[in-house]
């Protein structure tokens, strides 16, 4: 009974690894309606969630603002309208989440959704809407957190690519 408890850590990292592969793979699918989506967009803002445990969430590279000027400047060199944030304007937003695992690993998964305001065609309302997604999941030793940094302007690299595309 032991052995078995010691494996579930690992299970449920399988698991995760599987299913979000498996929603990857069926994201691609709409890769075209998603990256045409940008066309037109004249400004958008950045914005980011970072959640796990502190000593991550707070680390150098992965603290929120951190991640939002990475981010910023990596768009800006690539001459993306970038703005201040505002509610009339879509948006990006990086989401990470970390899990300590037993074996002194951490999991990590990074969502990055840009936000637009889309007008519903039976209410006649608009709403914001996620219009475009991207997402990875790793998992590193507490030695290379760096690669999460590195995760995260790989999936801001993709959206800019994305959008240049359309624009």
């Amino acid at each position: 009974m032991m052995r078995s408890t010691r494996l579930l850590p690992y299970l449920f990292i399988v698991c995760l690894v599987v299913c979000l592969g498996v929603q990857t793979s069926r994201a691609q699918g709409d890769r075209e309606g998603a990256r045409g989506s940008l066309a037109g967009v004249s400004a958008f803002s950045v914005d980011a969630t970072v959640e796990g445990p502190a000593h991550l969430a707070e680390s150098d590279l992965l603290r929120v603002g951190v991640l939002i000027a990475a981010a910023s400047e990596r768009l800006r060199e690539m001459d993306l309208p970038l703005a201040a944030a505002s509610e009339e304007l879509p948006n990006l937003h990086i989401h990470l989440n970390m899990m300590q695992v037993q074996t002194g690993l951490i999991a990590f998964s990074v969502e990055l959704d840009f936000f637009q305001s889309v007008r519903l065609v039976d209410r006649r309302v608009s709403v914001d809407a996620i219009t475009w997604n991207e997402s990875v999941v790793g998992l590193v030793s507490h030695d290379r957190t760096s690669i999460i940094a590195e995760s995260v302007l790989g999936l801001i690299d993709q959206f800019a690519d994305d959008f240049l595309t359309v624009n």
